[in-house]
């Protein structure tokens, strides 16, 4: 059943967030090819460094396009969110489960001498599975959180990877470029067309170094907000992210001061988690959307100098970005992002925490 909430979580919060979303897009890429042409008159086929500001940003969607830009890749976005987010959550709940339960030795423990039974494993082998609990059981709660939320990171860009290709693509596309993509539909079969299905997953390794230590940073936050807000509501706390409920928090209904610790320890774990790792996302964002397969005959202008910037790779994109544009470009569009990133949580958690103590 936690699958079917998550999945319905994620699913509101993208419909509710997504114009958020494409502001954030746009500031981090500019409009993909925009001017193109009166550029490549001049000598110079590519696109301008954007300013990033999120009104900025806002003010050119809805100058040239009005409402429908910000809801562009929309869909695509919203269907991948379904099984993006349960695989997101059920990977950091169940990771961050076992791993309690193996640290208090409740997992496995027909096959210890407790039993009254010797177990079949050698006597050294029961010795290194102890000593491994031990460490489990000593682990900081923090570094628990950390790895389980890059697990869940690692599992879940195996969906939320095409997602963003898509999405991007289609949220950075200008309304004057010719051939653009008309839609999720079209931009999926185009990139499968023309790029394949590496195409799809452009930059998966450049997403898992950019949204991994986000995921990571974002639970140990997530966690430690719960800790506090719940201390000064006195709401039951959602200790099932933490590795299941117990006997007495299973007995208490849901109350409107666990929702708000919900909204409140999503929104404030997201809010640190992009401050620290919007460098990563900015260039994992570029990347993604610098080779988009689109239409050039009029201007004459090659895929790669649809783009200022043309990034081999993470770390490449980071030095040139610094170098170019200055340190704090670095944390180009982190307001953007951070108006978008921390309300997607916020609901994305209040919901899941909502419908999990409704229909569990």
């Amino acid at each position: 059943m936690e699958v079917v909430c998550s999945a319905l979580a994620g699913i509101t919060a993208r419909l509710l967030c997504h114009p958020l979303d494409t502001i954030k897009a746009v500031a981090f890429t500019g409009f993909a090819g925009e001017n193109l042409a009166s550029a490549a008159a001049a000598g110079s086929p590519r696109q301008a460094v954007p300013r990033a500001s999120f009104l900025y940003s806002a003010r050119s969607i809805w100058v040239r396009e009005g409402v429908a830009g910000f809801y562009r890749g929309v869909g695509v976005a919203a269907v991948g969110s379904a099984p993006g987010v349960a695989l997101y959550l059920g990977t950091y709940s169940r990771c961050s489960t076992a791993w309690k339960r193996f640290g208090d030795g409740a997992a496995g423990a027909a096959g210890l001498s407790e039993t009254g039974e010797r177990s079949s494993r050698p006597g050294m082998m029961n010795a290194a599975l102890q000593s491994l609990r031990g460490a489990a059981a000593a682990t900081p709660p923090s570094v628990r959180f950390f790895l389980c939320g890059l697990a869940a990171e690692t599992v879940s860009c195996i969906v939320w990877v095409p997602i963003d290709v898509a999405k991007e693509r289609l949220q950075s596309q200008p309304p004057s470029l010719t051939a653009r993509y008309t839609g999720s539909l079209d931009a999926l079969q185009r990139i499968l067309a023309h790029e394949g299905v590496r195409g799809l997953y452009k930059g998966y390794a450049s997403t898992l170094a950019s949204f991994g230590p986000f995921s990571a940073v974002y639970f140990v936050f997530y966690e430690y907000f719960t800790s506090v807000l719940t201390g000064l509501y006195g709401a039951p706390a959602p200790v099932p992210m933490q590795g299941g409920r117990n006997g007495s928090n299973e007995a208490q209904l849901f109350s409107s001061a666990a929702f708000v610790v919900a909204l409140g320890a999503g929104a404030g774990g997201n809010v640190v988690a992009s401050l620290l790792t919007n460098p990563l996302e900015l260039v994992k964002t570029r990347m993604q959307v610098q080779r988009a397969v689109l239409h050039q005959s009029s201007v004459g202008a090659s895929t790669t100098a649809l783009f200022s910037y043309h990034y081999r790779g993470l770390w490449e994109g980071l030095r040139t970005l610094a170098r170019e544009e200055g340190i704090r470009a670095l944390w180009r569009g982190v307001g953007s992002r951070i108006a978008y990133t921390a309300p997607n949580a916020a609901v994305t958690m209040g919901i899941f925490e909502l419908l999990r103590s409704r229909l569990t």
